[in-house]
């Protein structure tokens, strides 16, 4: 009963309005209607309603009058009735906007929410990785110096066996290129406040990545091909640097998985205007040209779902323009994908 005395009041204002709209054709008279068309609106009256309501207006009116007047006054009726179906339009579009931008709220809340988590558990690993590395150096150390006491004993009275001292130096060797890659780790997962920008050859971040990957790339059957033939200083927090290259080179390992020819490719050279140039790059199958615009944004990634947080080009590029650089896709790269990273060239000093 509620429902049909609202239609009723809804149906007898929509009726003022059309006459009051007769007696003065004005632009306020149908803003009035506008509103009234909302009203509609929001008490689920739908346009085919609203016609309906019109065209019972329009009899009533012309039961009411003569021909003559009759035919003067449906063209101001029919005016009556667009102006309530536009503002009908406008009301929707107005409401699919709102939902649009409550998707793309959504959404954006999600991928806050998943950065948040991925950061959480990017701390957490790197607590469990202090603690696995302390652990681990333990034994290191305790290795190096027993190996060592043998090579000492050794060289005071030789072994029989030649091969014996060979056998020592070799796991006297191995033992430091493991501490290599344990400190590497330790560096790596070390906070930003412990690691203050230095003057630093570019090179060695890059020697100490490739450390760090050697016995993946190994085992992928990747091989890596180089040039770094002068030296590439800058001024940087060495982790973060090492935390870029260690993205790219990680990016580049995986585009070649799978692929016939699997070469990764590290350049580094001097500019003319004064930076630093190190480039990436790989055979694979390079990126698709609907991804490159987007490519650098968090959580765009090339990768099988599980396999990456597309976060990873994201941090580099913000890494990269701290240190008053950049890293960019080079779109005329002949075949697979090239990353280059420009930093402004240092000399040693002060820092």
């Amino acid at each position: 009963m509620a429902e049909k005395s609202s239609s009723d009041e809804l149906e007898r204002r929509y009726g003022e309005e059309a006459l009051a709209y007769l007696r003065d054709p004005s632009e306020q008279t149908l803003y009035h209607i506008s509103l009234l068309s909302k009203r509609f609106m929001r008490a689920g009256l739908g346009p085919e309603d609203l016609l309906a309501l019109h065209a019972s207006v329009v009899d009533a009116e012309l039961e009411r009058i003569g021909a003559e007047e009759a035919r003067a006054r449906v063209g101001q009726l029919d005016a009556v009735a667009l102006e309530a179906m536009i503002a009908y339009g406008a009301y929707h579009r107005e409401i699919g906007n709102l939902v649009e931008e409550l998707r793309r709220s959504q959404k954006e809340l999600r991928d806050s929410t998943a950065m948040l988590v991925h950061r959480g558990k990017m701390g957490a690993l790197g607590e469990l990785s202090a603690s696995i590395v302390h652990e681990i150096n333990q034994p290191l150390n305790a290795i190096k110096l027993t190996c060592q006491d043998v090579q000492r004993t050794l060289r005071r009275a030789p072994h029989e066996d030649p091969e014996l001292a060979e056998s020592i130096d070799e796991v006297v060797q191995e033992t430091r290129r493991m501490a290599e890659i344990v400190d590497g780790l330790r560096r790596f997962g070390r906070r930003d406040a412990d690691s203050p920008r230095r003057h630093y050859d570019l090179r060695d971040s890059v020697q100490r990545v490739l450390r760090l990957v050697e016995q993946q790339l190994t085992v992928c059957g990747v091989s890596r091909e180089s040039s770094l033939p002068e030296p590439l200083m800058v001024l940087g927090d060495r982790v973060q640097l090492e935390q870029v290259v260690m993205n790219l080179v990680s990016n580049a390992r995986d585009a070649v998985q799978g692929l016939p020819q699997r070469t990764i490719r590290i350049d580094g050279r001097l500019t003319g205007d004064d930076q630093v140039e190190l480039s990436v790059s790989d055979t694979g199958p390079g990126i698709a040209e609907e991804l490159r615009s987007t490519l650098f944004e968090p959580f765009v990634t090339t990768k099988a779902a599980g396999s990456g947080t597309g976060l990873g080009l994201s941090l580099s590029r913000q890494i990269a323009e701290a240190h008053g650089g950049s890293l960019q896709l080079d779109p005329e790269a002949p075949k697979g994908a090239r990353f280059v990273l420009r930093l402004p060239a240092r000399e040693p000093g002060p820092a």
